[in-house]
């Protein structure tokens, strides 16, 4: 089918000149893609690095004869078939035996040409004329129908929680208290319970007037067993006050091996040990001490409420963030609009990046990897669940392990509040941390425009992240720090690193429109696309106003497998996400 047009035993014409079309075997090819191959620039003595960044169109040539019992019902049937020439359109393959689907190819234009046959067009009783017809066609070709898919987290619905608990802060049995004070002006205490917490503590009496150097308080439980099996994650109730000391980071040890969060939710940090049975676990809090100057008293308190095991992992933040998957079904790259909504609410500043799901499990936000920072508190306006306030002596760390760290340049970006409105200067960078001690670290600082009061989405930076080369085996970490002046008083909410090499970030400020699209490029409109409405058929939607509207507009791609889908709607928790699109094939399609 070309359009409307049937080839293959097509029909028209005066009833006393009607004519037949046919498709001529020998002469049919489908054509392949072209592979757009790039020459990477190396310093290899032989060979090339190489690799494909696109597809260039494919052309698909198909012999068509047309046949009558009169020349003017020839004429007819060339008339019919060159008004489906030279334009946009259709072409449709089924096979002969009717089991497999229809693959569409999209002809973004076609020619032909005029093959003279001796036996159509000298024999008076055999009048038939041939053609050969040449399609410039997309690279891949495409099912018949659309397919919407719903944005996902695991692919199913998550099962209820039936977290357990494996030792609830009312008992000091099994816990030990240590410190590495390196100073002799520190008092330390055994673990002690308050509160219904286990605590270490030390303090500096009033009558110390200098002190410098470093501190670290230890909590470590032993004697657990704690089978993990069906609840594979751990959740610890962590909290740390600091009096004068600012803390540095905290480190998680799990049956003596180093564990790093999966999230951070206010004072609970989950882990996923991968282990049958927890025996033990330390939680230390590092901190700096500097030189009081005065007699002044000073404090850390460590205090672990709880420890317990689950079967679901955490929801991280309030719904106002989210991180989830999309199945994109085919064997071809394809074009497809995402759709972002909520049946009520104003999505307000949108932020929406996609990128393959590679298995490294990378994530742009960071809130989950926080380990060092100010006391937070819990708030529901925020993306992230908590807040803090940036203090310079106090910087907010963020410890991420390199393996899901693709190697890339990443824009580094965070949501901030000020009290005052004005020009606020923010501080931030990344360093790789091998085996505790750090090296290629690279940062800058970034003055910004806040208005009172507002959660506001701004750009730090870039970076190219992890800062230093790594191998693939490599046990490293990524740090990324953020702070400000003391004098701005800002309030951090979350930051997130946007891998802009593998993936692709549209930023938009949407107010109050309660859906989002974000069409990708197409021929007939070769530029993304950015649509804000209400309404779930766009009859109200308008394409958004560039620098107001658009702060970041990303170009989406959507390869067949797993594709990530993180998003942020300050405005809305909990949008959905869809998208819907036509599955591409490399050259037939499938049911």
């Amino acid at each position: 089918m070309l359009g409307d047009f049937v080839l293959t035993g097509g029909t028209g014409g005066d009833p006393e000149a009607p004519w037949t079309v046919e498709i001529i075997g020998e002469d049919m090819d489908f054509g392949d893609a072209e592979p757009r191959e790039v020459i990477v620039r190396t310093l290899l003595q032989d060979g090339d690095g190489v690799t494909i960044d696109g597809h260039g169109n494919r052309e698909v040539v198909l012999g068509a004869l047309i046949t009558a019992e009169r020349s003017d019902g020839l004429a007819g049937g060339e008339a019919a078939l060159m008004a489906e020439l030279g334009r946009r359109n259709t072409l449709t393959w089924t096979p002969p035996d009717s089991y497999g689907p229809p693959t569409v190819h999209e002809v973004i234009t076609s020619t032909h040409s005029f093959e003279f046959d001796d036996w159509g067009e000298m024999e008076p009783e055999q009048t038939g004329r041939r053609f050969v017809l040449r399609f410039i066609c997309e690279p891949f070709p495409r099912s018949v129908e659309e397919t919407v898919v719903e944005a996902i987290s695991t692919g199913a619905t998550p099962p209820a929680p039936t977290p357990v608990v494996v030792d609830d802060g009312t008992s000091t049995s099994g816990w030990a208290a240590s410190y590495d004070v390196r100073n002799s002006g520190f008092t330390t205490y055994p673990a002690g319970v308050e509160s219904g917490a286990v605590v270490a503590r030390t303090a500096v009496p009033a009558a110390v007037k200098t002190l410098g150097g470093n501190i670290s308080a230890t909590l470590a439980r032993t004697g657990l067993n704690a089978p993990m099996g069906d609840t594979p994650y751990l959740e610890i109730d962590v909290s740390v006050v600091a009096i004068r000391f600012p803390q540095r980071r905290l480190a998680f040890e799990i049956n003596g091996r180093t564990a790093y969060p999966v999230a951070v939710n206010g004072t609970w940090f989950t882990f996923k040990p991968g282990v049958a049975t927890v025996t033990s676990v330390k939680v230390t809090t590092h901190h700096s001490a500097l030189n009081m100057g005065g007699s002044m008293f000073g404090r850390i308190d460590l205090a672990i409420a709880e420890i317990k095991r689950t079967n679901v992992p955490p929801i991280i933040g309030t719904g106002r963030q989210q991180h989830r998957s999309l199945q994109v079904e085919g064997t071809a790259r394809t074009q497809g609009s995402l759709q972002i909504a909520h049946n009520s609410a104003g999505l307000g500043t949108v932020m929406a990046y996609t990128c393959p799901d590679d298995g490294t499990g990378y994530q742009p936000p960071l809130t989950a990897h926080r380990v060092a920072g100010t006391p937070t508190t819990t708030d529901t306006s925020t993306a992230s669940g908590i807040r803090r306030t940036l203090a310079p002596l106090m910087p907010e760390l963020f410890e991420v392990p390199a393996r899901a760290v693709p190697s890339g340049t990443y824009s580094v970006m965070a949501i901030l509040r000020s009290a005052t409105a004005g020009e606020k200067e923010i501080f931030f960078g990344a360093e790789t941390v091998v085996g505790g001690q750090p090296s290629g670290g690279a940062g800058g600082s970034r003055v910004v425009t806040l208005p009172a009061n507002a959660w506001t989405v701004v750009e730090l930076g870039v970076l190219p992240l992890p800062p230093a080369a790594l191998p693939a085996s490599s046990a490293a970490d990524v740090r990324v720090w953020v702070t400000a002046s003391e004098d701005d008083a800002v309030v951090l909410d979350e930051v997130y690193i946007f891998n802009l090499d593998v993936g692709a970030l549209t930023w938009v400020n949407a107010g109050s429109a309660r859906r989002m699209w974000l069409d990708t490029a197409t021929l007939d409109w070769p530029r993304p696309a950015i649509w804000l409405g209400s309404s779930a058929d766009r009859s109200d939607a308008r394409h958004a106003v560039g620098k107001t509207e658009i702060r970041s507009m990303g170009t989406h791609m959507f390869p067949p497998g797993g594709v990530n889908v993180f998003t942020v709607a300050l405005g809305a928790p909990y949008a959905s996400a869809s998208l819907r699109f036509h599955r591409r094939w490399h050259a037939n399609a499938a049911a």
